[in-house]
Order: structure tokens, then sequence, then C-alpha cells
């Protein structure tokens, strides 16, 4: 099944299930993937823009068993609710917990249970039922790596065999001690496993190696550690933050004692491609490219036709058509599983094949297509780091290409910043967080400062270098989107757009002068450019979403009425431009209008909170408070803390007493007088 083209269809499903057990089968497709595919469908999603996409992020927040892919979930929902996307599924009722409980130590009553059968289930979707179903070199390689980041000697050291030439015939005390020595100099943080694969031999079959990308940031990269291999030698190195990248191969050997695999040996991969002659790292990445080509052809034969459905087949066709389901699903879950594994060796391919770049671009570090091809490689894995690389050296070394080279260093580093950003909110946000993830998200926050510093840095360079509009407007957008020093950014752009013929060039001008205007309280100006911009760009809904809210804030109600439902006919999922709509027609009183715009906003998203709030404003100008009441309810339930919300809470208090003060009046004025 290719993700991409059939979440719709899993989050239809999900929607239907009733049970807990059957939204994690919904959701298998998805969750039988490895993680770093998993995270790669997510943030496709978080880039959709609709209920179906924040569904399914939702219920993976919920249920997956994986830290990182919840995580990683959780990025992506906050990039939708940024754009006033929110998912409209909630978990299933499941069985009574303590009724489970008892049922479970009761074996006398277990049999034929469904409450005991759905629990044990759900145990078993969520991975408690097999704890050991990942390759154990996967923990153990895993652990060195953490104890190598922590300063942690004794855990690395009894990940190493008896017999590893790494304990170098220390004792653990001494190793832990000397180790943790040149920990505090090298001071090593922000470890990133890129790829882990085991190495097949000639026949195909596993060996007891595993080939092992990583990379990490050191702050003293010259500190001689005190055992030969404790450190690989770097392929790249990024100067902003000390991240080096390594490639390593671990050897492994099982203990006869406790049956469990130790690392016997750690080989250098990266320092053998730095040894190789040119010829030779072109034909090994001539050998990577064809593998990737091959995959790309083997893709093609995993192409999953959709089921056609046909109202007018007999009920004896569709009752043969439901025998054939399960056959059907075995296949399409062989034919994912063949698929998954296509992916997962795809991006492992594509991960090797920097490495070799790393070396190339340092043997010819003049040749501009030597860079640019790697580069792209880097961003369409989401290796933004190791992209940063390429233009850094691009800039330094490919002569007239420095400010380009600049440029997109520049705009790379407010993406980590962004990404570090939102990665730390999801850490505080958890209110279960531990005292690790705590430090992380510290070290995420201090990354994000660092990195929107070093793009405005770069970026004011590359405009002293080359002031021409294809710089100067990205100096201008980064100071924009900071919301900082907007009169030089507003300068900036007037003068690039004096001089721009390119329409991106043009369209990015536009955009951030309309924003400029909007932070200045200048909504006609505001206007003007995102009209100017929707010339340019008339298919991007949320700029015309943009223009309706504007249209709003300078009373042209029939124009934005016209662009609003224009929007919400064009993409039925914009949430944001129904609730718009709707307050134009309550500010006109034309309360039916507000509440049947409402209403097909719920069949969009039955749990929005700003939906629900203005749906109670409606009630309220009718005088129903009881429907009123049930309506702020919800909303409340859903996001109390939204301004709307807030508002008309504060409203509905307020008429509420107002009927209460009046009724007691009434009440009065008809007690009868007392003689």
């Amino acid at each position: 099944m290719d993700l991409r083209n059939e979440y719709q269809e899993i989050a239809q499903q999900l929607l239907r299930s009733e049970t807990m057990s059957e939204a994690i089968e919904a959701l298998e497709p998805i969750t039988s993937q490895p993680d770093e595919i998993q995270t790669s469908f997510l943030k496709f999603l978080g880039k959709e823009f609709n209920i179906e996409s924040a569904n399914i992020l939702q219920a993976i927040h919920t249920l997956s068993d994986s830290k990182l892919v919840r995580k990683e979930a959780r990025r992506r929902l906050i990039q939708l609710e940024n754009k006033n996307v929110y998912a409209t599924w909630t978990p299933p009722a499941g069985p009574s917990l303590s009724q489970a409980l008892e049922q479970l130590t009761n074996p006398a009553l277990n049999a034929d249970n469904s409450a005991v059968v759905e629990l044990e289930s759900l145990f078993s979707d969520l991975g408690f039922g097999d704890m050991f179903s990942e390759p154990e070199y996967i923990d153990l390689i895993d652990n060195y790596l953490d104890s190598w980041q922590e300063g942690d000697g004794a855990g690395a050291y009894l990940c190493l065999s008896a017999g590893s030439p790494l304990r170098a015939n220390l004792t653990e005390e001494l190793w832990a001690e000397q180790f943790e020595h040149w920990h505090t100099a090298a001071a090593p943080k922000g470890l990133t496993t890129i790829f882990m694969e085991p190495i097949k031999d000639e026949q195909g079959q596993d060996t007891n190696q595993i080939s092992v990308g990583w990379s990490i940031e050191l702050s003293n990269s010259t500190v001689t550690p005190f055992v030969q291999g404790l450190v690989p030698q770097a392929t790249a190195v990024l100067q902003e933050n000390g991240r080096h990248w390594f490639w390593t191969r671990f050897e492994l050997v099982e203990n006869t004692e406790t049956d469990e695999l130790e690392i016997q040996n750690i080989s250098d991969e990266g320092a053998r491609l730095l040894s190789l002659s040119t010829t030779e790292l072109e034909n090994g990445l001539a050998n990577l490219t064809d593998q990737i080509a091959n995959l790309n052809d083997e893709d093609e034969d995993y192409e999953i036709i959709p089921a056609q459905e046909d109202e007018d087949e007999d009920e004896e066709d569709e009752d043969e058509e439901d025998e054939d389901e399960e056959d059907d699903y075995d296949e399409d879950e062989e034919e994912e599983n063949a698929l998954s594994s296509l992916l997962e060796t795809g991006i492992n391919l594509a991960a090797q094949t920097l490495y070799y770049y790393d070396v190339l671009v340092a043997q010819d570090n003049t040749n501009e297509e030597l860079y640019v091809r790697p580069f792209e490689l880097a961003h369409s894995i989401d290796e933004l780091e190791h992209a940063a690389f390429y233009m850094q050296e691009y800039a330094a070394h490919v002569p007239g290409k420095r400010s380009t080279g600049l440029r997109n260093v520049g705009l790379i580093y407010l993406q980590l910043a962004e990404q570090a950003l939102a990665e730390a909110q999801v850490v505080d946000e958890d209110e279960d967080a531990d005292d690790e993830e705590e430090i992380n998200q510290e070290y995420l926050e201090q990354q994000a400062q660092q990195f929107f510093a070093a793009s405005e840095r770069v970026l004011r360079e590359a405009v002293a270098i080359d002031p021409r509009p294809f710089v100067a407007t990205a100096l201008a957008n980064f100071l924009v989107h900071r919301r900082q020093k907007l009169d030089e950014a507003a300068a900036l752009l007037h003068k690039a757009e004096t001089e721009a013929t390119d329409p991106e060039d043009r369209y990015e001008i536009e955009i951030g002068l309309a924003i400029i205007h909007r932070e200045q309280n200048e909504p006609a100006e505001e206007l003007k450019r995102y009209q100017n911009a929707i010339q340019l760009k008339p298919e991007n809904q949320d700029l015309w979403l943009q223009i309706g809210m504007t249209q709003k804030k300078l009373h042209n109600y029939d124009d934005a009425i016209t662009t609003l439902q224009n929007c919400i006919d064009t993409m039925p999922t914009m949430i944001q431009a129904y609730t718009e709509l709707a307050k134009i027609y309550l500010e006109q009183n034309a309360e039916s209008k507000a509440r049947a715009t409402l209403k097909a906003a719920r069949e969009m998203d039955a749990q929005d909170p700003e939906v629900l709030a203005l749906l109670t404003q409606t009630y309220l100008k009718r005088g129903d408070l009881r429907t009123a009441h049930r309506f702020l309810e919800q909303a409340e339930m859903f996001d109390e803390e939204n301004e709307v919300v807030q508002e008309t809470r504060q409203l509905y208090n307020a008429q509420r007493e107002q009927q209460h003060a009046s009724s007691k009046n009434t009440t009065q004025k008809r007690s009868p007088k007392k003689r």
C-alpha cells in the first residue's frame, strides 16, 4: 500500500472503529512500518492540512508504542493546529479496566469474555505481548551509543564483549574513569542514528555485522581518545555546531553464558571511504545509485489497485466478495510488507550515498554538481544538518556561488530552529516527561536559539556580498518570520521590489510586505499585497483565506463572503473559512446563515472548539440558552483556553444573569401584595 495515496481510506476506517482493537487494526498499515518510514509519513501528513491527516496523527500519538513516532505525531499535530486544522477522532470506549483486570485474575471467568479478549488484544497490539519483537542488536547498539553520548562509561563497557579490543585490557572501573575524562573534554550531545542494518553475505544471509550511520555534536574533536577506535573518523563536520557524521560497522558475538549479544569490535567504515581514490568512490557511488534505481523498478511491481465497488451487484455476489476479503487482506498485507522493506532499504541506501559524497567533495571541492545532488538528496530524507553541510562547503569553495550557498544555509538553519522549537514544545506539553526528556528539551531550546542566530548571521553575510532580490528577500522574510526589525525588512523588500523579475521572488516580496502591513495594523495595504500575490499563485487557498479575512477587517462584507464561500467550495476541510464566514453573519445578525455555515463545518470537524463556540452564539441570539449551554460545554471540553470559547462563556453568563434577573422581576410583579 502506498500510504500517501491510501491515507484517506485509513482515516475512514479509523472513524468507523468501535473498539480499541479495531482502531489499532485500522492503523496497522502505518504502525507495521519501521520507525523511520512512519516518521517520514507523519511529516507528509503534517503538510496535508486536512482533518483526515489530523485524525491519523491523533490516533498514532495516542496508540503508537514507539516513543519516537508518538513525538513526531505530536509535532505534526501542532503543525496542523497552527493552520487551524484539528483532529475529530477520539479513542473508542474500551472495556472497564477494573472489570477486565478482575477477569484476568480469575482464570475460570476468562473463557469467551469479551472484555478480557479486548484488553489482551489491546496489550498485544500495543507491543506488550512480544517485548522482544525487535532484533536484539538494535537495543545493544542503541545502548552503547546512548552511553557514549551520556558519559556512562560503565554502561558502554558492559556492551563490549570480554575479548573486545576496545576494552584495552582495562578493568571496568578504570575504563569508565578514563572514558568519562574523555567525555568531559569532548562533550558529545545530540546523537542521531541515521540508519542501522545487518550486513548480508553473498548468499543474502545475515552476518554478525551491523552497519550503522550516525551523527553527533562534539565540542572538542581534537581530544585524543584513550582507546584506539573509540571515536571514528568523521566524513563531514558542520562548523556551526560541530556535528560530525560517522559510519561504523559493529561486529557482534553471542555471550555463551548469557546467550546475549555483545560488541566484539567496531570498524570505521568512514575511514575506509576516506582512504579510497576518486575512481573507487565513484564506482561505489554508482553501485548505490544502481541499487536505488533497481528499488524504484521493483516498486512498480507492488502497485495496489483499489477495489472497485458496484452498487448494482446482487446480494449473492456481495456475499462472495465478503468471503474473499480475508484473502485479499492477506495479499495486501504481503504487498505492504514488501513495499515497506523497499522504502526502508531505499532510505538507508540514500543515507549511505551521502557518505560517499562527503569524501568526494573533500577531494574535488570546486565541482558544483558534487554539492547540488547530495544537498537535494539530504533534504529529501530530512537530513537537514547534512544538507546545511553541503551548502556550507558550496559557499566556501565554489567560485561565484558564495552568496547563493549562504542564502541556502541560512534558510536551512531557520528550518532547523523551527524544528527544534516544535520538538521542545512537545516535551514541554508532556506532563509525564522524565528528567532525561527535560534535559533534551533544554538542549533543543538552546539549539533553536543557536540556529536562529546563525540563520540571521549568514543571511546578512549573503546580502552584504550580493544584494539581489533572490538573496535580499531571504533575509527580509527571516526578519518578518521572527517579527523583528520590521522597518529594515520593509526597506529590503521595497528595494527588491524595484529589481525583481522572477515570479517566485515577487511572490515572496508581496507576502512579506503583506505581513508587515498586518503587524502595523494597515489592512488596506495588507489586502493590496495579498491581491498582488494571488495573481502569481491563484491556486493558493491559504492565501485566499487571508484575503477573505482582510476583507472582513475592512468591513467589505460582500467581497469577504464571496471569497470565504469560494474557499469552502474549493477546500471543504478549511475550517477557518467557515468560522470567519460565520462571524460575518453574526455581525450582520443573520444567525440562521451563521448556524447553517457552522453546521456544515461540523460535518467536516465535529470537535472544533471555535465552531462549537460560534454555534453557541447563534443560539444565544435566538434566546435558546439550553441549546447554547450544550454546545458551549462541548467547546470547553475540547479547548477551554480558546479565545473565542472564553468570549462565548462571558456572553452566555451575561445573558443567563440577565434572563434570571428578568425572570425574578416578572415573578415579583405577579406576586400578590400582603394585606
